[in-house]
């Protein structure tokens, strides 16, 4: 996946929303630390990109410390096994800035919104600017061919 993530911001023209899972139940491979590494690489490859970090599960990373209910076929798993809080060490790692998104709570949906629209307004500038400039290269490039032909300098033998 980080291959593809990678190759899609080398030549694409995007935009990075960063979510990070504090939790750490996402599997082996998107543990916290691992995912504050792919983090740190595509930031330190992509430091001009238009960003922004989302923790998800933001519910969840002020709530208090629960303990499992103790083992009851009859009450649903996700009662039983209420989240636990983020603990402070992993809240340390966070980037600053970030956004704690809920979707379970609807903390912060609204302005998730806001900052992908924010986010699609700057890429659409950086797009505009971006096909300014090339436009410019190409008439630059077009008026130096159409100098060099009409005169470079060098007489036309007459015949």
């Amino acid at each position: 996946m980080e291959r593809l993530t990678f190759a899609s911001l080398a030549h694409l023209p995007t935009a990075v929303l960063f979510v990070i899972d504090p939790t750490g139940l996402s599997g082996e491979k998107s543990t916290v630390a691992a995912q504050l590494n792919v983090r740190k690489a595509l930031k330190e490859r992509f430091p001009r990109r238009p960003w922004l970090d989302v923790v998800s599960k933001g519910d969840l990373i002020d709530q208090v410390h629960h303990l499992p209910a103790p083992l009851d076929t009859h009450t649903p798993i996700t009662s039983r096994f209420p989240p636990a809080k983020v603990p402070e060490s992993v809240r340390a790692q966070l980037p600053p800035g970030y956004l704690p998104v809920s979707v379970k709570s609807g903390q912060n949906v609204e302005a998730l919104r806001g900052e992908i629209d924010r986010m699609l307004i700057d890429l659409a500038a950086i797009l505009q600017q971006r096909a300014r400039e090339e436009q410019a290269h190409a008439a630059a490039a077009a008026a130096g061919a159409a100098n060099a032909v009409a005169g470079d300098g060098v007489d036309a033998p007459t015949r």
